[in-house]
Formats: C-alpha cells, sequence, structure tokens
C-alpha cells in the first residue's frame, strides 16, 4: 500500500487529513523501507518434488472418481 492510500484511510477513517510526506516518515521511524518487488526465479532442485507431484496426482484423482465435486 502505498503512502498516498494510507493518507486517505486515515482521512477517511479519522477525519484527520495526513500528507502522504507525514505518513512516509512516520513509516520510516518505524522500520518501514519501500522495496520493490522482484520475481525470483527457484534455482536448485528440491528433494521431494516429485512426491508432491505424486500426491497432487492422486488427490486429483480420488476427487474426480466418486466426488460430487468436480475439479
Amino acid at each position: 500500500m502505498k503512502p498516498k492510500e494510507f493518507a486517505r484511510l486515515f482521512k477517511e477513517e479519522h477525519g484527520i487529513p495526513i500528507s502522504n510526506n507525514q505518513v512516509r516518515n512516520k513509516l520510516r521511524l518505524m522500520g518501514f523501507k519501500y522495496r520493490k518487488q522482484g520475481k525470483n526465479l527457484p534455482t536448485g532442485t528440491y528433494a521431494a518434488r516429485d512426491m508432491q507431484f505424486q500426491v497432487i496426482f492422486s488427490l486429483t484423482f480420488a476427487m474426480s472418481v466418486d466426488s460430487p465435486i468436480s475439479i
């Protein structure tokens, strides 16, 4: 959520206008920092990956056979 949105919500809930800069400064004083979201590609291998897919497949198969809930 951006400081602008916090300021708007604060005004709506409390009826007190507050500037975006005040929100930004208070968040910074509380230890919050703006970080850009980034995508990280998975690297390496996961030992139980095959087991995960086996469980998913067996659950999907079990639910599709005699279940009134369809996938």
